[in-house]
């Protein structure tokens, strides 16, 4: 397991909390970006609406609409 992804222990504690939900854990390498979106909800074959990202500063290189309805998760 790479240093910087989180330990497996910690992959489990929503497992734990919460038995009767299942939770996903999809990682990929890349550069964030619509693109990356678009071919993660593909391959996946969800709703792009169904899929969280975190807040956007003023320096990213994207606006929230080239991602195609993703949800924001504010801090």
């Amino acid at each position: 397991m790479r240093a910087d992804l989180p330990a497996l222990f910690l992959l489990t504690v929503l497992d734990e909390a919460f038995p009767s939900i299942t939770v996903d854990l999809v990682l990929l390498q890349g550069a964030f970006s619509p693109s990356l979106v678009d071919a993660f909800t593909s391959r996946l074959e969800i709703a792009t609406s169904r899929c969280f990202v975190s807040a956007m500063d003023n320096d990213f290189p994207y606006t929230l609409a080239e991602f195609g309805g993703v949800r924001v998760v504010m801090d």
